[in-house]
C-alpha cells in the first residue's frame, strides 16, 4: 500500500499518469499493480470520490464488491 500525495495537483503527477491519470475523475483513487508496475486494477469512475465521508466498513464493502465481481481475481491468485 502506497499513499501518493498529489498536493494541489502539483506533486507526483508523473506517478499518477502511469495509471492513466485516474485522479482526474475523483480523489481518492485506488490502484493495484504488480511489483514491476504492471497495472491490474484502477478506479476509473469516481468510485471512491465520497470516501472521505465514508466509514471503514463502507470501504471494506466496496473492496468486497470489487472482489466478488471478479475484477481482482488475478491479483488475489498472484498473492496466494
Amino acid at each position: 500500500v502506497i499513499h501518493v500525495d498529489i498536493g494541489n495537483w502539483d506533486r507526483n503527477m508523473d506517478f499518477v499518469e502511469r495509471f492513466g491519470a485516474p485522479v482526474g475523475k475523483g480523489i481518492p483513487t485506488f490502484a493495484v499493480a504488480e511489483a514491476d508496475g504492471e497495472e491490474r486494477f484502477v478506479t476509473t469512475a469516481r468510485e471512491l470520490a465520497a470516501a472521505r465521508h465514508g466509514t471503514n466498513a463502507e470501504l471494506t464493502d466496496w473492496l468486497a464488491g470489487v472482489t466478488r465481481a471478479g475484477v481482482m481475481d488475478t491479483v488475489a491468485k498472484k498473492i496466494d
